[in-house]
């Protein structure tokens, strides 16, 4: 025996639903959004107009550091050995963003490859890498 469709059918009560409207104009009207906003508008003024970049995807400055999540896809896209670097998107762009002690980090890891994750890169390899990275900062 099955339920007729009428008794399955739900149908809202009117103490169950909220007031949207209001839900809505009190998001709104939430400090943390204002104070949000007006932290966006002053940095995008001091951008020269330009929307800000999130922190993290960007170089720090003044330490001459790439952050750590374009060294992680550096590292990703290396994988694949030296021979693949220019046809990856971006990654001429990265190498040339790493600190020297960024970029002898990056070398070790790339020898220490694990065989199930990709080949470990030979010292040749390795020294091509840092002559590409060389260029980038004459």
């Amino acid at each position: 025996m099955s339920a007729s469709p009428e008794k399955a059918r739900y149908e809202p009560s009117d103490t169950a639903m909220p007031e949207w409207a209001g839900v809505a104009a009190g998001a709104w009207e939430a400090p943390s959004w204002k104070a949000a906003a007006r932290e966006y508008h002053a940095a995008r003024e001091h951008a020269g107009g330009r929307p800000p970049q999130p922190s993290g995807l960007q170089p720090k400055h003044g330490s001459g550091r790439a952050a750590s999540m374009m060294v992680e896809a550096l590292m990703f896209e290396l994988r694949d050995g030296i021979h693949v670097l220019p046809t990856k998107r971006g990654g001429l762009r990265r190498l040339s963003e790493l600190s020297a002690d960024q970029l002898k980090g990056v070398c070790a890891r790339l020898q220490n490859f694990k065989p199930t994750i990709a080949r470990p890169w030979t010292a040749d390899e390795v020294a091509a890498l840092v002559r590409i990275w060389g260029k980038s900062h004459e």
